[in-house]
């Protein structure tokens, strides 16, 4: 019983990421973007060390990089580099509020210094305050809003985004 629970925690990031990225990355010519996707998540929970790298994660997905960007451009989401930092800040925080750890601890279990995400949140949500454990389903909120934005969404369908994946409850910011 312990193991199952604790692989159901561990995939809990993924249950967020993958109806979040079905959402923003409708557009997705043949389902390209969503293939980088899943081996992006293959990658955290294997827990291999660094920053996740675009061209290792598009040839998983059967893709060069220059196509990906081609691809991710024609599906309006940033850049794949943008894209990768994104997805990896909202499943780090979302790990971190499934398990109830710090982000440094979340980051570390998924293969990342954990010095690396007060660098993306100064890159990517440089308002929001730092990452403490209180703050973490704001910050979860507050990213994927941002995301949405990014991907061309105006601010009230982001929001209605937010409120569709992550659900009413922590859709307070």
């Amino acid at each position: 019983l312990t193991r199952f629970i604790r692989g159901l925690l561990m995939h809990a990031p993924d249950l967020l990421l993958r109806p979040l990225t079905r959402v923003l990355l409708h557009q997705s010519p043949g389902g390209a973007v969503w293939r980088y996707v899943e081996g992006l998540l293959a990658r955290f929970a294997a827990a291999e060390p660094g920053a996740p790298p675009v061209e290792e994660l598009a040839k998983l997905a059967g893709l060069t990089p220059r196509s990906l960007r081609r691809t991710c451009h024609r599906a309006r989401t940033p850049n794949p580099e943008r894209l990768t930092e994104w997805l990896t800040f909202v499943y780090v925080l979302e790990c971190a509020r499934w398990e109830g750890i710090t982000v440094a601890g979340a980051a570390k279990r998924a293969g990342l210094n954990e010095r690396y995400m007060p660098q993306l949140r100064a890159n990517l949500v440089p308002d929001f305050p730092g990452l403490r454990r209180p703050l973490i389903p704001h910050a979860v909120t507050h990213a994927i809003i941002r995301l949405a934005e990014e991907c061309g969404l105006p601010r009230s369908q982001a929001i209605d985004t937010v409120r569709r994946v992550v659900g009413e409850a922590h859709a307070d910011w």
